[in-house]
């Protein structure tokens, strides 16, 4: 399958004074031009939290583009460094890509809302996830949509989804088995995603945030299986995590988000209305 047949520009807003363009090859626009994929035009990335911070309005589509982006980056940026001891294909370079495309699919209403709090509420013992529904997604477009796509490809790239989930995937082997770690890193949790939505997320609630991730892409090595970063970039990494941890307590489980929150999840569990005859 050709790598590239058709290539669409799309912009997304990096900060107040520039755009990142994205090129889109056919294989990841036969995925991007569906319903479902277009539907996370109307997913705010943060929920409710727009009600408290009104510029976190985001979505979960500019987001999705925005892992695809850096994935893709981060492979080429490994590729460049280590050359052709790392052994990586061109349709590893696709499958990393696709898996940071599709990660956020099976998100339900509400993000986080619909998967934490409102099951939870009402599904006693409910282990749902959107991990585990982006998966199913996934399989559902590619037979709703009869895309062409190498079944190699999309197994791996739904194991790259599965792998920070509580979801026991097949024990990964091989020297590329680092692939894995690039869209969602089990072993460390410095992974593309956190990159994304870190820097998004600080701007859209106006955080000051000098966690800069490119610090961190620009140094990242393979050693063994692992992707590993110099010891002089422990205070990126230090700032990640702090960075993260601002964003839980100042603008994810803020006291008004939550009180939002439960406000929204006391209504959906109201009996719908019967219609009079």
């Amino acid at each position: 399958m050709p790598l590239v047949l058709l290539i669409l520009r799309i912009e997304l807003p990096l900060n107040e004074l520039s755009t990142l363009q994205i090129e889109l090859p056919l294989f990841a626009l036969k995925f991007v031009d569906t319903e479902q994929f277009q539907w996370l035009r109307d997913l705010k990335q943060l929920g409710l939290a727009y009600m408290v911070y009104p510029g976190a309005v985001h979505s979960r589509f500019e987001q999705s583009l925005g892992v695809y982006f850096l994935a893709g980056k981060a492979v080429e940026k490994l590729q460049k460094y280590h050359g052709l001891e790392l052994d990586v294909e061109p349709l590893d370079l696709q499958t990393v890509k696709l898996a940071g495309l599709l990660h956020d699919i099976g998100h339900g209403p509400f993000s986080h809302l619909y998967e934490s709090e409102f099951l939870p509420r009402v599904l006693n013992g409910c282990t749902w996830s959107h991990e585990n529904m982006s998966v199913d997604m996934i399989d559902y477009i590619v037979d709703e949509h009869r895309i062409d796509v190498d079944s190699g490809i999309l197994k791996r790239a739904k194991e790259m989804i599965l792998a920070s989930s509580e979801i026991e995937v097949p024990q990964r082997t091989g020297e590329t088995s680092f692939l894995y770690d690039i869209v969602a890193n089990v072993r460390n949790g410095i992974d593309v995603d956190k990159f994304d939505y870190i820097k998004h997320d600080c701007r859209a609630c106006g955080l000051g945030s000098i966690f800069q991730f490119e610090r961190l892409m620009e140094t990242m090595r393979v050693m063994g299986d692992k992707i590993c970063y110099p010891a002089k970039e422990y205070l990126s990494v230090q700032k990640l995590f702090a960075t993260r941890a601002d964003l839980y307590q100042t603008v994810y489980t803020h006291a008004k988000v939550k009180e939002i929150k439960n406000s929204y999840n006391d209504q959906f569990e109201l009996p719908l209305p019967i219609p009079s005859k």
